[in-house]
């Protein structure tokens, strides 16, 4: 008699990430692809991060302008622990390749907010600053 041999529950995540993936490389703003794996994610005893991180940057590659990208982004940026610091360095690099990528925008007030909770005046004109900056 053959034993029947069963895939472990992380192999079974990984065929599950793949499939997302697949999905997203043929509609990259599907929001149920994306959350879906934000589900696989929240399931996995060791997310893969870092290679969310780079399949969140390629994506970008393609249409920095995926506000389902950057918010999958950002998900995975808590997950990791990155700092405020790094993510403001990398949506400013975003914006600098396009200042009018209201994603990058959005992205970058969302990581300002989460780290003091407010925006005051001064922070306001400092971001006026950098889009002026960036725009001349």
């Amino acid at each position: 008699m053959l034993e029947a041999s069963f895939p472990s529950f992380d192999d079974l995540l990984d065929r599950d990430t793949k499939l997302s993936e697949e999905a997203l490389f043929h509609n990259p703003k599907s929001y149920s692809a994306w959350n879906h794996r934000r589900f696989l994610m929240e399931l996995y005893s060791k997310p893969p991060l870092q290679r969310e991180i780079d399949i969140c940057e390629k994506a970008l590659t393609y249409d920095s302008r995926n506000f389902h990208v950057w918010d999958y982004r950002r998900f995975i940026v808590r997950l990791l622990n990155r700092t405020m610091e790094e993510e403001l360095e990398f949506s400013k690099a975003m914006v600098e390749k396009n200042p009018s990528n209201y994603s990058a925008w959005h992205y970058r007030i969302n990581i300002l907010l989460e780290a003091g909770g407010e925006i005051t005046d001064d922070l306001f004109v400092d971001e006026i600053r950098v889009s002026f900056f960036f725009l001349s």
